[in-house]
């Protein structure tokens, strides 16, 4: 038989008490309790497994659990940003042990806050999939909708079936009552046909618009609505609550730190780097892009707080802009004229850097600017050159140039 809470064997009062003190270090937490509250007796506290014993025993047990989960919330916070190790959350360890001292109830407050932030966090996840999960039901009904009208469109036309679906066709669109029943035993093949042709065309167009004119959708639209609402109501509660464990400086102080000392090298670290590439400088702008969005949302610590935040986007745009340049020239300096498909070669090296979503700080359109810029002065220098070869590079830069210009995207 399966052992259950329910029919788990009842242990004795002394079996209670030697497992309380079997668990590792637990007498040691008791010893330093009873000195820190000057409890002179806490041997027969735990003797008798008194409410005091069984309440140490609690928050013992809760002790470790609570900071493996004010842990794990500041690795996710900085998840993919650093890594946080063991020395980092010193500060951690130190107060919650500082905390299990001063009493149980000390303890109780901050596991429940923990507890509720996991049970929103889990709540929020459950709620989007099912909006993902509604919103996909919603779409393949629309879709199913449209697919059936289609197809019963298409067959009419191939069918005697047309006058009839025409028919329905006008109803929906409440235009049948303008046609006298006199004009409809005349009215052709060829211009019922048309009737389906150009709702065959509406559908291709504004489907989605028909199918929710048809009521599809809407059922489903509004649980999505209901449930959004809540989520977000939730989630601002959940963000809240969050934001003010992270940034309780009464055990956060070694993790702030860690986590300041180990971006702001990272990002130093790829600056400083000989074998950089724009690859590795647009993840440090991401960086940079992440750890601000958090500082203005108030929904975590300022990670850069002692760093010189302009200044260090000043230098990854400096690096991201020589580095472009670099490599557009090698690009430029690679490539064979004497090949076949030299343009397309050259236009196929160059279109990523044109299709860059940004660059460093740049947004899409200015870091186009910029590249179209860069080529242009390359442009410039080919055509300067006494060397064949460039002037031959010159004429397909140039034609790419025009090119460029004179496309939105390439």
């Amino acid at each position: 038989m399966t052992t259950t809470p329910e029919n788990a064997p009842q242990l004795s009062p002394q079996q209670k008490t030697e497992k309380m003190l079997n668990k590792a270090g637990f007498a040691l937490y008791a010893a330093k309790y009873a000195e820190k509250q000057g409890m002179a007796d806490i041997e027969s506290e735990i003797n008798e497994n008194s409410d005091i014993a069984q309440s140490l025993h609690e928050t013992y047990d809760k002790a470790d659990k609570v900071k493996n989960d004010l842990k794990n919330l500041f690795r996710e916070d900085v998840s993919g940003l650093v890594t946080l190790e063991g020395a980092d959350f010193a500060s951690i360890d130190t107060y919650i042990d500082g905390k299990m001292l001063e009493g149980p109830e000390k303890i109780k407050k901050l596991v429940e806050e923990i507890e509720s932030v996991k049970k929103d966090a889990a709540e929020i996840k459950e709620k989007e999939t099912k909006i993902k999960d509604l919103s996909k039901k919603r779409d393949n009904e629309i879709a199913t909708f449209i697919k059936d009208k289609k197809a019963l469109y298409t067959k009419a036309l191939a069918s005697e079936e047309s006058k009839d679906v025409a028919k329905d066709i006008m109803r929906q669109h409440k235009k049948f009552n303008l046609i006298s029943p006199k004009s409809w035993k005349v009215w052709t093949e060829k211009g019922a046909k048309k009737i389906i042709t150009d709702e065959l065309a509406i559908l291709n167009n504004n489907g989605e618009a028909i199918a929710r004119a048809a009521g599809k959708g809407q059922e489903l639209d509004v649980q999505i609505a209901e449930l959004d609402v809540a989520q977000k109501d939730q989630k601002e509660g959940y963000m809240g609550l969050k934001a003010t464990l992270l940034q309780n400086s009464e055990y956060a102080t070694s993790v702030h730190t860690a986590t300041q000392r180990k971006i702001k090298a990272r990002v130093i670290g790829v600056l400083n780097d000989p074998t950089k590439d724009l690859s590795k400088l647009d993840k440090e702008q991401a960086v940079l892009g992440r750890v601000a969005a958090q500082k203005e949302s108030g929904d975590s610590f300022d990670y850069l707080s002692d760093v010189d935040f302009e200044q260090l986007q000043k230098n990854i745009d400096q690096e991201a802009e020589a580095t472009a340049k670099r490599e557009v020239d090698k690009k430029l300096d690679d490539l064979k004229i004497d090949s076949a498909g030299a343009f397309s070669s050259l236009e196929k090296g160059l279109n990523p850097y044109m299709q860059r979503g940004g660059l460093g700080s740049k947004e899409k359109d200015e870091a186009r600017e910029f590249i179209l810029t860069t080529l242009k002065d390359k442009l410039a220098n080919l055509k300067r050159s006494v060397l064949i070869d460039n002037k031959a590079k010159a004429i397909l830069l140039s034609n790419l140039i025009r090119k460029m210009e004179n496309s939105e995207s390439i």
